[in-house]
């Protein structure tokens, strides 16, 4: 393979797994504010399955690479950066081109991997720790809820959800969560839930009421939609705020 070329992985068609295939692509070039990465690791997420069955389609005058997230180490910086140097271990977030050896992105979308973790486990943080703290704190870290505020995520045996109870419990925040099995429940529990409920076989509300003496939850996270509209409206103190991400129950 020439060094001006790299393998990616691309969509040759739209539809299960069988559509993603190796193939040979130019290295991108970077930009002035762009840093090139040589990827570790890419995240795999929701929007990758959907784009592969072509009902997410990237951006305009992004890359069609699915991969939204990826970690790996700074190779070549670009005019007007002024953080990242080469070799820095970093994870990032993208709007695409993550499946590929080889990434160009830019670099205040660029942040030094906790050395605590390995470039493969880097590799998921970026997309969830965003979503989650655009919704927590939107107006940065001055509006994060104070250290014993409630607040309820819900999946947190997924991704968001758990990512969510770990960030709220090393804030001080009481953190409540829901799963869907016991197996889920204990889960969320060892990631530092105060209480988990699953929502199978009890009504989130009813159990958000109970745990909080009537008061509610400061802030909800939900990704389903419709069918917890109400019931996350129950759920709230008189000042709390919902954040519906997505809407997977309609």
């Amino acid at each position: 393979m020439a060094p001006d070329t790299m393998r990616v992985v691309e969509l040759q068609g739209f539809g299960g797994p069988e559509v993603l295939g190796v193939a040979e692509r130019a290295i991108p070039q970077i930009a002035p504010g762009e840093v090139l990465i040589r990827v570790a690791a890419a995240g795999f997420n929701r929007a990758d399955v959907s784009q592969r069955e072509g009902q997410y389609p990237p951006p305009p005058g992004e890359s069609d690479l699915p991969g939204l997230e990826c970690s790996g180490v700074v190779v070549a910086t670009g005019d007007r950066t002024t953080r990242l140097h080469m070799g820095d271990r970093v994870c990032a977030l993208l709007a695409g081109g993550g499946y590929a050896e080889f990434v160009a992105v830019p670099e205040e979308q660029v942040l030094l991997a906790p050395e605590s973790l390995d470039l493969v486990d880097a590799a998921g943080i970026m997309e969830v720790a965003a979503t989650v703290l655009s919704n927590l704190a939107p107006g940065g870290e001055e509006s994060l809820p104070l250290p014993g505020s409630a607040v309820l995520f819900h999946g947190g045996s997924g991704g968001l959800g758990g990512f969510g109870i770990q960030l709220g419990a090393a804030l001080g925040l009481t953190v409540y969560s829901t799963a869907g099995t016991a197996a889920g429940v204990q889960h969320c529990l060892e990631l530092g839930a105060a209480a988990a409920c699953n929502y199978r076989e009890r009504d989130f509300a009813e159990f958000i009421s109970e745990e909080t003496r009537g008061i509610g939850v400061d802030f909800i996270l939900d990704m389903v939609g419709a069918p917890y509209l109400m019931r996350n409206l129950r759920s709230l103190s008189p000042e709390g705020r919902l954040a519906i991400i997505a809407t997977l129950g309609g």
